[in-house]
């Protein structure tokens, strides 16, 4: 029996799934390879090397980040509404809980390698900038309340799952404080 072909977008899936179940260190040809069911050829054919996968991961993980960020730039809601997507985005209250597990095995492989680190840098200088042109348009400028916020959404996934708070309900009522500083 012929095995089945890997392509690219496979390959992104398989690397994901291994980095959500295992951690970074999952990313390695041989192991992928196993879980693919196929040859490190099928793995060379589509990558020059690993450091060429994981920056392709990066890449596409960074790529649907900005996608979702421009997509919500597009809509018509209010900056309050926009914060709160942004926030349940980033927690996966509103999105799949694959993407935010994706993000919390992001955030701990970037803690040992630098282009994961250097990825996390660069989606969260997008998010922030994002959040502070929204916070300011509701009259709150102050760059600490932008960073504030930030952490607080990055704990939540991270915390996600670990305890019986409604995260949904913490992001409306920090939102709501937010909200109420501005308007006093």
């Amino acid at each position: 029996m012929a095995k089945q072909r890997v392509t690219k977008e496979d390959w992104i899936e398989i690397g994901f799934n291994a980095l959500i179940e295992s951690g970074y260190s999952a990313l390695r040809a041989e192991s992928l390879c196993k879980s693919a069911g196929t040859t490190k050829g099928s793995f060379y054919w589509h990558f020059e090397d690993l450091p060429d996968y994981k920056s392709t991961l990066l890449d596409h993980w960074k790529s649907n980040v900005i996608q979702h960020l421009d997509e919500l730039k597009q809509e018509d809601n209010a900056a309050p509404r926009k914060l709160e997507k942004l926030a349940k985005s980033m927690c996966a209250i509103e999105e799949p809980m694959q993407e935010a597990r994706a993000e919390r095995a992001i955030r701990a492989w970037a803690l040992e390698e630098p282009i994961a680190e250097a990825a996390i840098a660069e989606t969260d200088s997008a998010r922030k900038t994002y959040a502070s042109v929204l916070l300011s348009s509701i009259g709150l400028s102050n760059p600490e309340i932008t960073e504030a916020m930030y952490a607080t959404f990055v704990g939540l996934n991270e915390s996600r799952g670990q305890s019986d708070v409604d995260q949904a309900s913490i992001i409306s009522t920090l939102l709501a404080a937010f909200i109420a500083l501005a308007e006093s």
